[in-house]
């Protein structure tokens, strides 16, 4: 399993520095309490199912990426007032993994309820995007509920478009070809 490269950037959103960067396996506490902080209906989203946390294997497999196969991004932002040891709260990830062909890849975003429509998951996407191209990815997919109007709505944004339905899991794949070079 290789480990991703470091990624490290300040964006400013109001008065806040939301600091995005690449995920670690020391991102444990952080990433069980943004689960937790998830609402119910932004947990449904964004996995598809009522869950009230992620399983320990899954979250292990999350908080460890095999790069490049797979590449996750974390924004972050300074919380003293937080019961966590860190000093910092997470506010979001995103995160890819390659598909069927070594040019595809499957995305997939969550954005703490009260951070979303601020930018922050855009600025995300941005970022992961440029790592895709960066180790060959052509084409990212974005399987969303059809309920999901804020997720459709950024993913509209930024250039992905209606591909297929899926019967089975409900969901609508919503796809984006990236720029060869």
């Amino acid at each position: 399993m290789a480990t991703p490269p470091e990624h490290h950037r300040e964006i400013q959103v109001g008065d806040t520095t939301v600091t995005i960067r690449t995920i670690r396996p020391t991102d444990r506490e952080i990433g069980i309490d943004f689960v937790k902080r998830l609402s119910p209906t932004a947990k449904y989203l964004r996995y598809h199912h009522a869950i009230e946390e992620l399983a320990t294997d899954t979250l292990d497999r999350f908080l460890n990426p095999d790069y490049p196969d797979e590449m996750a991004l974390i924004a972050v932002i300074r919380d003293e007032d937080s019961a966590l040891t860190t000093g910092t709260r997470q506010i979001a990830v995103a995160r890819y993994h390659r598909g069927a062909t070594p040019e595809d890849a499957e995305i997939a975003i969550a954005v703490a309820d009260d951070w979303q429509g601020r930018g922050v998951g855009r600025q995300l996407l941005i970022d992961l995007r440029e790592f895709a191209l960066g180790v060959g990815i052509r084409h990212l997919v974005a399987k969303v509920l059809p309920q999901n109007g804020q997720m459709l709505a950024l993913a509209r944004k930024l250039g992905f478009q209606y591909e297929t339905a899926d019967p089975d899991d409900g969901t609508v794949a919503l796809g984006k070809g990236l720029p060869r070079e």
